[in-house]
């Protein structure tokens, strides 16, 4: 379990799984991506695609699109790609924060949450994995991962191409993403986790680049789930912090 103080409230925040009468002590309780919505939770569907990795490895690596499984294996044999994890590390957390800040400024979006980061690292649900480019020393893909309850949720994928006008290198970034998706799938796998979330999938018919996101993700397989985000006040002061937020069209 995740837990953040706010300014006004605590928040309990718990993926994958339903409500326990365990949580206790806080305002509001988070509940992520559940199958069905509790009661007396507000909810907002969310899809996302999902990989079963009970499977063997050949069995998930069938299902991947012939173009993508190319890249992987030149990035895997020739491309000098290293893969390293993290888990409990303050100083991964960092370099993350810091490389993924100047991935936002390449695209325009905003930094990721150091404060939310830090208590998912704290709560022992944070993994970080990092791809290196061997030739250079060289930091090129971050990812990063919510795991609990025996799945691995990817929250965040970074990298720094756009910063380069050199297109083997691009491409070599490419190929090193997809090389680590592929590499996180099997690390999980060998850690036990059943279950690799690609951490999202747009329903929609409109936007492009989202669309575009979506061809990446199905070169990879998997099966495209809905489930729910909720929100559940705990007290008395989390349902009138939630009333205020809905009355300000915040929620």
């Amino acid at each position: 379990m995740i837990t953040l103080q706010g300014k006004y409230v605590s928040v309990a925040e718990m993926w994958f799984q339903p409500p326990t009468s365990s949580v206790k002590g806080f305002d509001i309780l988070d509940l992520r991506q559940v199958e069905s919505p509790p009661e007396h939770a507000r909810c907002h569907q969310f899809s996302t695609l999902l990989f079963d990795l009970t499977r063997t490895e050949d069995e998930l690596f069938s299902d991947i699109s012939k173009g993508t499984a190319s890249k992987i294996r030149r990035a895997r044999d020739r491309d000098g790609i290293e893969v390293y994890s993290y888990e409990r590390d303050d100083d991964a957390l960092l370099r993350f924060a810091e490389f993924y800040a100047e991935f936002a400024r390449s695209k325009g979006m905003s930094p990721v949450s150091f404060t939310y980061l830090k208590a998912c690292l704290e709560a022992g649900e944070l993994v970080l994995r990092e791809a290196r480019f061997s030739e250079q020393d060289e930091t090129i893909v971050w990812h990063s991962y919510i795991a609990s309850s025996g799945r691995a949720r990817l929250l965040h994928s970074s990298s720094l191409f756009r910063n380069s006008n050199d297109s083997s290198f691009r491409n070599l970034v490419g190929r090193a993403n997809r090389f680590l998706h592929w590499d996180d799938m099997l690390w999980f796998k060998t850690k036990g986790f059943t279950t690799y979330d690609l951490g999202g999938w747009y329903t929609g018919s409109e936007d492009q680049a989202k669309l575009a996101i979506n061809r990446f993700k199905e070169d990879f397989g998997g099966r495209a789930v809905t489930e729910y985000n909720c929100r559940k006040p705990l007290t008395l002061k989390g349902s009138l912090y939630l009333l205020s937020r809905r009355l300000r069209g915040k929620d």
